[in-house]
């Protein structure tokens, strides 16, 4: 079910919202994401066979809460780039070729947004990789 909701998702980026190129973009984002429900959905279905089997899955249960908080802390700042840059991806508020001016006063044009960084080429050659985090 969770890859039939991904697909139709899928689909209706490349119809709606920006077709190929925004498709294209969120593609790994959709991936991963089918990725982590299937882990999540089969975890569930391990505990939930261990309790009808009576076995005692209330340590396992806490051990999965307590190793999700410390991956969650541990991998904050990537996932308010992540977050970010797929917030960017959807509002479009600049697209490749694009010329913005940084907060602190920099000029660039956009030659690549991707979901944790933004690539800024400078008037002076130089290239200028910009935290998402940042930019939103």
């Amino acid at each position: 079910m969770v890859k039939v909701w991904l697909g139709w998702y899928r689909i209706h980026l490349i119809g709606h919202a920006g077709g190929e190129g925004l498709a294209r973009d969120v593609r790994p984002v959709i991936l991963g994401a089918e990725r982590v429900l299937k882990a999540l959905l089969i975890t569930c279905a391990v505990i939930v066979a261990l309790r009808h089997f009576k076995q005692d899955v209330s340590s396992l249960v806490v051990s999965l809460g307590i190793g999700s908080i410390a991956i969650g802390l541990a991998a904050q700042d990537t996932f308010a780039n992540m977050l970010a840059g797929f917030l960017i991806l959807m509002d479009r508020p600049f697209s490749l070729g694009d010329r913005i001016l940084l907060s602190t006063g920099e000029l660039g044009d956009v030659i690549h947004i991707g979901f944790r960084s933004t690539q800024l080429r400078l008037g002076n050659g130089a290239l200028l990789i910009v935290a998402n985090r940042e930019l939103a």
